[in-house]
């Protein structure tokens, strides 16, 4: 039977009242890293704010990421925990948004086996993030190098205006 995070297990953490070290420990040991894949994802690029700023029409780039997880199932029958976590990444040319890429990954984890939930909650609460960091963090550039204004311009001289 698969149990959906229950409310209760959100707010448990390292500081909870309760919290034991030894259980996390063994969730820790025995958690086995299943899967990660990519599910969703969206990339907007304002070629024109890129631009500005190269040509240091004034406009500072301002970046930003943020990641979450968005969700978890766990099965201790089976030992698993399977959710996502997505990250976002903006990048601002003032007041205008000149690029920005959300990415949800898919999670799971095996070895788990009757572990308890909210350490298991926790553990992937924790992990996911430094999981999926460096997997956005390669989608990432793989966008914004596709998007940079120079290889856009990259024209022979008789074409440039």
């Amino acid at each position: 039977m698969t149990k959906d995070v229950a409310a209760h297990t959100r707010d448990f953490s390292f500081t909870s009242e309760g919290y034991d070290a030894g259980k996390y420990e063994a969730v820790d040991r025995s958690a086995r890293l299943r899967e990660v894949r990519l599910i969703n994802s969206a990339y907007s690029a304002r070629v024109t704010s890129f631009m500005a700023a190269e040509l240091g029409d004034g406009m500072n780039l301002k970046q930003s990421y943020s990641g979450a997880p968005s969700g978890q199932s766990f099965v201790p029958e089976r030992g698993m925990v399977l959710g996502s976590y997505i990250w976002t990444a903006e990048v601002r040319a003032g007041r205008t948004k000149a690029m920005k890429l959300s990415a949800e990954y898919m999670v799971a984890y095996s070895g788990l086996k009757d572990a308890p939930e909210e350490y298991v909650t926790l553990y992937f609460k924790k992990l996911a993030r430094f999981t999926t960091y460096p997997y956005f963090r390669a989608h990432f550039a793989v966008h914004v190098a596709g998007s940079r204004p120079s290889s856009w311009c990259n024209f022979p001289d008789g074409l440039r205006a």
